[in-house]
């Protein structure tokens, strides 16, 4: 079988993560439905994904770019609006 070590979310995704976290008291995130994409990508990570890329909408006014490396501990954030990384 050949597996991607890479995964790209659609734009949503970064929403979810957000939800999560500010639903994190409410929520069984070992069972509730609406964060079963978060469990499959952590499932995903721990079994040799070793990235995840994602577009975030800011400001309403452009489009930023966030791959995550956990393995390597990194995260690369790419906005053409402000080319220094904070």
């Amino acid at each position: 079988m050949v597996r991607s070590w890479y995964d790209v979310k659609n734009t949503y995704f970064p929403t979810m993560i957000l939800s999560a976290w500010r639903n994190r008291a409410q929520v069984d995130y070992g069972t509730a439905k609406d964060v079963t994409l978060l469990r499959n990508v952590g499932t995903a990570l721990s079994e040799g994904l070793r990235s995840i890329g994602f577009l975030c909408h800011v400001n309403g006014n452009h489009w930023t770019s966030i791959m995550i490396n956990p393995a390597m501990g990194r995260v690369y954030y790419g906005d053409s609006k402000c080319p220094l990384t904070p």
